[in-house]
């Protein structure tokens, strides 16, 4: 988990939400899981659609392109999707693409850019007010405009350093098999309206026909007040300055718009047992609590928990734990490097308890991100890093029970050994990882008991759009539940405010509900630290808490909340927050009395 709060800077994306499916808690018929890209259907036939339409026809979009009487073909799209339209309507998310031969021109209005590339590079316009992909099988191309970047960091360069602090950190690169294979200094393109500065490198070790070559170009204009990040990944090393050198900036039009839509699924790896715990969980009215609690399997079982539940008068029915994929260090000492926790597992579920695993991809806790990051071996598909993971999915096969399952919670962060910050920079790495591990979990029979949580933490870190917590997020059908993660921390950056939960968890509902309304939703981590001001009160935060989620209507999504009952460590051994509920007695009795006002 993080040690400090940040500013909300994310930007949320407005997309269409479907309908909820099989066992979604909105009630409703099963139906059949969707494919998440799925968004507005095109209309009209390939030929209609792929006509040369006069009327749409610039001259100044071509130039240096082809002639008007050299189009091949043109495509239209109106809001992401292809349109057999000849009217032009500003406001509307318009993209266009030029034919001439075995290259196409893009001319994307909303982010304000021309350029080139291949004919066969496949466009993806679902999550427009985020990134844009363009790809084949060699070749994925995702951009990004990152204005927000330059104005968080205070200027382009530090934008840039904090941008590459990890892909260009020697230790980072030799850690990880990262070589570099270039680096182009910035250079003046488009008339010298723009600069672009390009950074090449390879993840070496990878099978043949893996995207392990990147290519960066990240382009600033002339008054270093606007930016775009491009990403090329590739095959093999291929040259892309052509395409990099053809960049042309447009005055910007109209707005983005999103088509990619989050529809709740029918998990059909489900045992019956699942199922019905799953459906009655969707069906309560009330909030389930958890607990995480320091050294969890011997002090925290044996002393912590039995202390706090004895003061509160209640059992928590669901218990948090955390396992690394190799760390040397655990907080555990009896557990073996990345082994599910069968034997605790099942101490808890005869304790009549509900688990909560959260997954790690990280063998150092999270506290070095420039040591080795597993994620690139399993993205690699070594034997080593395969045969770790399907070790902890067959533990999960043999406990035998539902549980909840979060993998690599807080992804959207420049602190987690998983981030794509510290993953070359490519949120896909953290999908095909994703999809791995539930593709081994189907496969060893895993899959009958998890319940998979996709949680991101709830303001994305750095604040770029190619960074924002839904770039990480796999397809719907390999995702059960939304997690959520808000912390009550008091930082110098904000002076010591201090945010009611009611204040925080509406700032994430509203975000969550553009695409997640009908999901069931679990607050997998969270707390409020202990302040030093007197006027802050963590007994008053935690009866405000109890008071806002006694209201049903409230978040209607909201099924379970698991405390984070644990101090937060900085790498001197200082505690940075502490979060624990049975130190103070106030604190102790506002828990209690919450618990009575809102549980069954």
């Amino acid at each position: 988990m993080k040690k400090t709060m940040w500013r909300m800077l994310a930007v949320f994306a407005a997309l269409c939400m479907v309908l909820c499916c099989f066992a979604s808690c909105g009630g409703g018929e099963p139906a059949e899981p969707a494919d998440d890209s799925q968004g507005p259907q095109e209309v009209g036939s390939e030929e209609e659609l792929t006509a040369v339409r006069e009327e749409l026809i610039k001259k100044a979009e071509i130039k240096g392109f082809c002639k008007s009487d050299e189009i091949e073909k043109m495509e239209f799209y109106e809001n992401g999707v292809r349109t057999t339209s000849d009217e032009y309507v500003q406001v509307k998310d318009n993209k266009k693409m030029y034919y001439k031969g075995d290259m196409k021109r893009v001319v994307n209005y909303a982010d304000g850019y021309i350029f080139n590339i291949p004919a066969d590079w496949k466009p993806d316009y679902s999550m427009s007010t985020l990134r844009v992909r363009y790809e084949n099988d060699d070749v994925t191309l995702i951009a990004s405009r990152e204005d927000n970047g330059i104005r968080y960091h205070g200027g382009a360069q530090q934008y840039m350093e904090a941008l590459y602090l990890f892909v260009k950190n020697p230790d980072s690169q030799k850690n990880n098999g990262i070589k570099e294979l270039e680096s182009i200094d910035a250079y003046e393109i488009d008339d010298g309206e723009w600069t672009v500065q390009v950074y090449r490198v390879l993840l070496e070790g990878c099978k043949e026909g893996t995207k392990c070559y990147y290519t960066y170009a990240d382009y600033f204009n002339k008054n270093m007040t606007s930016t775009y990040h491009f990403m090329f990944k590739c095959v093999d090393d291929r040259d892309f300055k052509d395409i990099i050198d053809s960049f042309h900036g447009i005055y910007d039009k109209g707005a983005p718009v999103d088509t990619r839509t989050y529809p709740q699924g029918n998990n059909e790896n489900w045992a019956p047992e699942t199922v019905e715990f799953y459906e009655a969980m969707c069906e309560q009215d009330h909030v389930d609590w958890g607990l995480f609690a320091y050294k969890l399997q011997t002090t925290g079982v044996k002393v912590t928990i039995p202390v706090l539940e004895k003061k509160l008068d209640f059992k928590f029915p669901i218990i948090s734990e955390y396992i690394h994929y190799g760390s040397k260090e655990t907080m555990n000492s009896k557990l073996k490097v990345g082994e599910f926790p069968l034997e605790f597992a099942n101490k808890m579920k005869d304790e009549g308890r509900m688990m909560q695993i959260t997954y790690q991809y990280t063998v150092n806790n999270n506290m070095d991100m420039t040591f080795q990051n597993p994620m690139l071996d399993i993205y690699r598909g070594t034997d080593e890093a395969i045969a770790t993971i399907t070790q902890f999915a067959e533990g999960a096969a043999e406990y035998g029970a539902p549980f909840y399952f979060r993998l690599n919670n807080e992804m959207n962060t420049d602190w987690t050994s998983y981030c794509a910050m510290a993953n070359l920079l490519d949120p896909d790495i953290f999908v095909e990882t994703w999809i791995t591990l539930y593709d081994i979990f189907t496969e060893t029979g895993a899959n009958k008991y998890a319940m998979w949580i996709f949680n991101g933490f709830d303001n994305s870190y750095p604040p770029y759009n190619w960074c924002n917590y839904l770039c990480y997020f796999p397809d719907a059908k390999y995702v059960d539940m939304l997690g959520l993660t808000g912390y009550n921390f008091v930082t110098p950056e904000d002076t010591g405010t201090w945010e009611t939960f009611e204040a925080k968890y509406d700032k994430i509902a509203d975000a969550y509900n553009k695409n997640f309304s009908e999901w069931p939703w679990i607050i997998s981590e969270f707390g409020c630290e202990t302040s030093t001001n007197p006027e802050q009160s963590k007994a008053e935060w935690i009866t405000g808490m109890f008071e806002t989620l006694n209201n049903p209507e409230k978040y209607p999504q909201l099924k379970v909340a698991i405390w984070f009952n644990c101090s937060d460590y900085d790498q001197g051994g200082n505690v940075t927050n502490d979060l624990n509920l049975e130190k103070d007695p106030e604190v102790v009795q506002a828990f209690k009395e919450g618990l009575e006002l809102t549980q069954p």
